[in-house]
């Protein structure tokens, strides 16, 4: 069994201020800790056609509660690497992501490079993506310009935003990427930046209930991957 974390956090401890114990101050952000109960293993008839190598992309959302809510294959060279990462993944056990000592949600993406000799993860998706730029993806997401034509919502509810929040100052933009498969439904929405904290959950939490016509390229149903800005002041 192996456990990863995303990436490296030091704990900082304080003198108490009478006793003069140590006390531990929680970290400001304590990553997604992944707990690898099952390995990956090369999907066998692959290698019986005499593959030996490839890979497979996969974005995963996991909830408060360490729950693993959704794990979507987003780019891959053949079909059976994504479904054996999925496979692993929903046996793979989660300890949430803490902010203040609080846990939140989190959504990553990971990267399966599988071989004949074994299976390797890694979490650097871009740069180890790049040294396999020779062989190329038989599915990945396709960006707006590739499409028949922008997305179109079906249902697109505005988030909730209250005037509690604007009286504390909290305004300003958050800023979503999901993706939106080939039924239309929203996955794996993820915060590219947010003014504040609450403003990316408030974005987050109102993406997850849009719906949208399946998205095409060439009229064929396709994987689709958008970012969404929202505003947010009284």
């Amino acid at each position: 069994m192996k456990t990863i974390t995303l990436c490296a956090m030091l704990s900082t401890l304080a003198a108490g201020p009478f006793l003069g114990a140590q006390v531990e101050v929680p970290v400001e952000r304590k990553p997604l800790r992944i707990i690898q109960t099952e390995e990956a293993v090369f999907p066998w008839m692959l290698s019986q056609q005499g593959i030996t190598e490839g890979w497979a992309k996969i974005a995963i959302t996991v909830d408060a509660e360490g729950t693993l809510l959704d794990a979507l294959p987003v780019s891959y060279t053949r079909k059976p690497f994504a479904d054996q990462a999925v496979y692993v993944l929903r046996r793979w056990r989660y300890e949430p992501t803490l902010i203040r000592g609080e846990p939140v949600g989190t959504q990553t993406e990971i990267v399966f490079n599988f071989q004949a000799v074994g299976v390797v993860v890694s979490f650097d998706t871009e740069r180890y993506l790049n040294r396999f730029v020779e062989e190329k993806a038989s599915y990945r997401p396709c960006s707006l310009r590739e499409l028949d034509r922008v997305p179109t919502p079906i249902e697109a509810a505005a988030p909730v935003y209250s005037d509690q929040l604007a009286d504390k100052g909290v305004v300003g933009q958050a800023v979503v990427e999901f993706y939106i498969d080939e039924t239309g439904t929203v996955r794996v929405p993820a915060v590219v930046s947010a003014d504040y904290t609450e403003l990316g959950i408030l974005a987050i939490a109102a993406v997850e209930g849009w719906k949208f016509e399946p998205p095409t390229s060439n009229n064929a149903p396709v994987l689709a991957k958008v970012r969404q800005t929202f505003q947010f002041h009284r």
